[in-house]
């Protein structure tokens, strides 16, 4: 019966082999040099491809020459000088000669990797720009978004938000979104102001929201430009 060896123990020593060898190793590499089994990573990991990115290694690179991270940094700031703005995952993939995975998996994540190359500030973004990303996240999930989420499918890293807001929580607040509260769609929205309308007997004012309403009138601001703008838009459209 062989002998236990620990998830830990095992990812070591594939880092390990990967410094030594200046690459991320395959199956064979490990099977000729490693210090255990190709078969032992697959019963611990799933697989060896599982094994690899548990060691923050990429799986893309796998038999070829290692990434060195200086080069992998050197890319970031040299998208920076381009754009003139710290770069974004979509700006690597349109731009950039590496993929955003490499990034992920060899810094942890990519707010990780713009803070190694010095470029974890958005100083030029306005914070409705931050917040109307955070509105078009959760457009897309149909919930408010986890800060996670933005680091690995929003245009800006996390350290921003809490830079600019104090906390990634405090960021969802000011886009009136509640961590726990589904995000509100611009039909819910106007359907309660119909609600609302069919209540009164007449279309709200603004105090009537603010004293009656489902949302706050900051909602209908940030979502409409304007109260009027919604009202028009739920009785006229």
């Amino acid at each position: 019966m062989s002998q236990q060896v620990s998830p830990e123990v095992l990812r070591s020593a594939l880092q390990s082999l990967a410094a030594r060898l200046g690459k991320t190793p395959t199956v064979v590499d490990m099977h000729e040099e490693g210090e255990f089994s190709p078969e032992r990573y697959q019963e611990v990991f799933g697989g060896w491809n599982e094994a690899l990115e548990d060691a923050g290694l990429d799986p893309e690179e796998m038999g070829s020459k290692r990434i060195p991270d200086r080069e992998l940094l050197a890319e970031l700031q040299r998208l920076y000088t381009e754009l003139g703005t710290p770069p974004t995952q979509r700006d690597m993939t349109e731009r950039g000669e590496y993929s955003n995975r490499t990034y992920q998996l060899r810094f942890g994540s990519w707010s990780n990797a713009l803070q190694e190359a010095m470029l974890d500030t958005n100083d030029g973004l306005s914070e409705a720009e931050l917040l109307r990303e955070i509105e078009r996240l959760a457009d897309q999930l149909g919930r408010a978004p986890k800060a996670a989420e933005m680091d690995e499918r929003g245009e800006y890293a996390p350290v921003t938000y809490h830079r600019r807001f104090g906390s990634w929580r405090q960021a969802l607040t000011e886009a009136d979104l509640d961590g726990d509260r589904r995000y509100v769609s611009e039909d819910d929205l106007l359907a309660a102001l119909r609600e609302l309308a069919d209540e009164l007997g007449e279309p709200p004012t603004t105090k009537d929201v603010r004293e009656h309403g489902s949302y706050s009138l900051r909602t209908y601001y940030d979502r409409f430009d304007s109260f009027s703008a919604a009202r028009d838009r739920a009785f006229d459209g």
